[in-house]
C-alpha cells in the first residue's frame, strides 16, 4: 500500500527494495512529489523493507496470499 499524499519522493523504498519491484511513477502528489509504485507485483515478497526505510509512513507490504479454487 502506498499513501501518495504522505510520500515526500526520497526514493529509500525504490532504492531498497531487494527484488526491485518498485519504481517512481509520472503521476505527481498534492506535495509535487513523483511517487513511487509497483511495477511487478509477482516479483513481491511482502518483506516490508519498503515500510522500514520509508521516514514518513507512507509505504508498507502486505502479503497477499492466492485463492484456492
Amino acid at each position: 500500500m502506498i499513501r501518495q499524499d504522505w510520500c515526500k519522493g526520497c526514493g529509500f523504498c525504490v532504492e531498497f527494495c531487494p527484488v526491485h519491484c518498485l519504481a517512481f511513477g509520472q503521476d505527481f502528489n498534492q506535495k509535487g512529489q513523483h511517487v513511487p509504485h509497483l511495477v511487478d507485483p509477482v516479483r513481491c515478497t511482502g518483506c516490508n523493507l519498503c515500510g522500514m526505510m520509508c521516514p514518513d509512513f507512507a509505504i508498507w507490504a502486505e502479503r497477499i496470499e492466492p485463492t484456492s479454487r
